[in-house]
């Protein structure tokens, strides 16, 4: 789509835990995988993805993390993840690594 000159695309926004990706699943409560290893993607995940970008949507992955500051995840271990999401098509992830304290806006 074009307006004034400019190519505008349309863009998906996607949380992480329990829609790209599995949660870890403590007392029926949802929590993001501290381990690679745990870091499983729902099997329509990747499909998905590749719907939405042949379709030219740009596919967004907003999630928050406070495990990063409270040191409970390894950056290593993060950036894995990350790069996971970027080889099945996610075009950018934007983190917030605050836990509540922080009262990040």
């Amino acid at each position: 789509m074009q307006r004034n000159g400019k190519i505008n695309r349309k863009a998906v926004f996607l949380d992480r835990d329990g829609v790209i990706n599995r949660c870890i699943n403590i007392n029926r409560k949802c929590f993001a995988p501290k381990l690679f290893r745990d870091f499983k993607l729902y099997p329509y995940t990747k499909s998905s993805i590749l719907k939405l970008k042949r379709k030219n949507f740009l596919i967004i992955v907003l999630t928050n993390q406070p495990d990063i500051n409270k040191k409970k995840i390894r950056n290593i271990e993060f950036q894995q993840m990350n790069n996971k999401l970027f080889e099945i098509g996610i075009d950018d992830i934007f983190v917030c690594p605050h836990d509540q304290k922080s009262n990040c806006k």
